[in-house]
């Protein structure tokens, strides 16, 4: 079944049977959420960006009867206080929360799964704390690497169309012009992923002034530039 949110396919979504704030320094709190079955299988979601937050939705990735699942909003993400803070807030510094949580959780060792800046995170944690981990689950491979942040840049940039690999067009007799189911999927990605790109970054950096701001901003309907003359008008 597919849900408002688009969000098919998966678990349904259950309440957290556990949720609060640890402090990992003098300037930071970190958030978490646990899901599922207290005596499960354990498993941290290490959510991507960097910046980007959880939602319950990443829950929904896991057989709530099999599996407790823990969420954890990184520094100055989500929840987690400051909000948006640089101070004390590097890649070493994430890894050692992961841990600080785990004591706290009483987890002897889970599972780590992350995507794209979370795959990331999640090696460095794995190298780390090898005897705290069970196993790895990775998708969407990020590594920061001078190719791939390049990449980013070009993908996000205004008219890049995203590169979509020609074997796909192939598929089952998709062929180089793209005919058929393959085909088909090939030309959706190129047309859509672009547009979908440019609407999440603009709903985040919209969050972000919000809380910022401390109140509600209004965006003008010409997108990416009244965002554009807002963030020089507060000079953020």
């Amino acid at each position: 079944a597919e849900d408002d949110s688009g969000l098919s396919r998966l678990y349904p979504a259950t309440p957290p049977v556990e949720e609060g704030f640890l402090r990992v320094s003098p300037t930071h709190t970190v958030y978490y959420e646990v899901y599922g079955n207290p005596k499960g299988k354990p498993v941290l979601f290490v959510h991507g960006g960097p910046g980007g937050g959880t939602t319950p939705a990443h829950a929904r990735y896991f057989d709530p009867d099999a599996y407790r699942v823990v969420l954890v909003d990184q520094r100055g993400c989500g929840k987690s206080t400051p909000f948006a803070c640089l101070e004390e807030n590097t890649t070493w510094d994430l890894v050692e929360d992961f841990e600080k949580i785990r004591a706290h959780l009483h987890v002897d060792r889970w599972q780590i799964f992350g995507g794209s800046w979370g795959s990331t995170l999640g090696l460095a944690y794995a190298v780390t704390h090898p005897d705290r981990v069970l196993e790895l689950v990775l998708r969407g491979i990020f590594l920061c690497r001078q190719k791939e942040l390049d990449f980013l840049a070009q993908v996000r940039g205004q008219g890049h169309e995203l590169r979509v690999p020609r074997r796909l067009g192939a598929v089952r007799g998709g062929g180089p012009g793209g005919r058929g189911r393959a085909g088909r999927l090939r030309r959706r990605v190129r047309e859509a992923a672009p547009r979908r790109i440019r609407r999440r970054r603009d709903a985040r950096r919209r969050e972000s002034l919000e809380r910022l701001g401390g109140r509600r901003v209004q965006i003008a309907a010409a997108g990416r530039r009244g965002l554009a003359r807002h963030v020089g008008r507060r000079r953020l």
